[in-house]
């Protein structure tokens, strides 16, 4: 496997830090993964290392208030100006990938917070669609399993839109990320995860997390859509919810006792094949 780091200048200058990993083989096509809250690009290896080893080119970006150079810079961290910057920051990296790689199919996969965002990628400018040939949406927040009280979060919404600088530790519980206590260690004490979110961008991200799901209907590539019978993070009635309105063009797979990582999972095999094996095939 080929492996680079680069930091890469958005459209508004922010700086983030961009991996790309190839295959030693002929590539099949590319896949953009899109990281959830509190993590980085690091977390993601082992899945990486598993689609690069099948024959896929992964492009993977620290999402701003994320990663090495937030972790560099902890004032950075859990903030963005607007949750529309970190949409932008995916296509930004789409467009990379349709430089370095024109000939190649494009797929896109994103977790929790990711897989919030790359839904609304989807769904907020339908020709966007145009973009991605498929993708795998796992445990997305689209809203949470316990989230905090309705007074709560509209006093959230009113303290995020006097300042995106307004960052609270969401008090996250860890152990549900997945039952295997040695990579939810390995994953939370690398200095570099972290538990700050602004006021302002989760009071975003639940509004398009809502948006997310009255817009179902209209994703129209082929997706693979997981989560854990067991998140305790995310809620999983919310996406069952969402795979009811999508139509046809939408594979929900519910994972038995899954907690909120199932690619750190119990069952993180299972859920990697069936990953490669959508990305793999012709037909959905």
């Amino acid at each position: 496997m080929k492996k680079q780091y680069e930091i890469i200048s958005m459209k508004d200058h922010y700086r983030i830090r961009l991996g790309i990993f190839e295959p030693d083989q002929k590539a099949k096509a590319v896949v953009q993964l899109v990281h959830g809250f509190g993590e980085y690009t690091g977390h993601y290896l082992y899945l990486i290392n598993e689609l690069v080893n099948a024959g896929f080119v992964c492009l993977m970006h620290d999402q701003r208030g994320h990663g090495v150079l937030a972790a560099a810079n902890p004032k950075l961290q859990g903030r963005a100006r607007a949750y529309e910057s970190l949409i932008s920051d995916v296509l930004e990296v789409r467009k990379i990938i349709g430089k370095k790689y024109p000939k190649l199919p494009v797929y896109l996969f994103g977790h929790s917070m990711g897989g919030n965002i790359s839904l609304n990628v989807l769904l907020r400018n339908i020709e966007n669609q145009k973009l991605y040939q498929k993708a795998v949406i796992e445990s997305p927040w689209l809203a949470l399993t316990n989230p905090p009280a309705v007074p709560l979060q509209r006093l959230a919404g009113f303290l995020g839109k006097i300042s995106p600088k307004i960052r609270v530790r969401t008090g996250l519980k860890v152990e549900a990320i997945s039952h295997r206590n040695d990579l939810v260690d390995l994953v939370t004490k690398d200095g570099i995860y972290h538990e700050l979110l602004s006021l302002r961008l989760f009071s975003q991200i639940m509004e398009a997390g809502r948006f997310a799901q009255s817009q179902a209907g209209n994703l129209k590539i082929p997706t693979l859509l997981f989560c854990g019978e067991s998140d305790q993070i995310c809620s999983p009635v919310a996406v069952r919810s969402f795979a009811n309105n999508a139509g046809k063009n939408l594979e929900l797979i519910e994972i038995a006792d899954g907690y909120h990582a199932l690619h750190l999972d119990t069952e993180a095999e299972n859920f990697i094949e069936r990953t490669k094996d959508f990305f793999l095939k012709e037909n959905f």
